[in-house]
């Protein structure tokens, strides 16, 4: 798992471009985007070959909340 600045020092996106942004029904205030990191700042944030382990936990708290909200 990496920790990814969106914004460069220059207030530039990060190396980061937008190939698509998705069309989806019901969630248009949280969209979904193709992305293409070439180039990209990233700082390594967990242990090698966990970060599905972790953001897994991280995404059922965050459902868990968004269900009790």
């Amino acid at each position: 798992m990496f920790y990814v600045k969106l914004r460069d020092k220059d207030g530039n996106l990060n190396g980061i471009s937008i190939l698509k942004l998705k069309d989806k029904m019901g969630t248009r205030q949280l969209p979904t985007a193709e992305l293409v990191l070439k180039g990209t700042t990233a700082y390594l944030v967990s242990t090698p070959g966990k970060g599905i382990r972790y953001i897994s936990d991280m995404l059922t708290i965050t459902r868990l909340y968004n269900s009790v909200r």
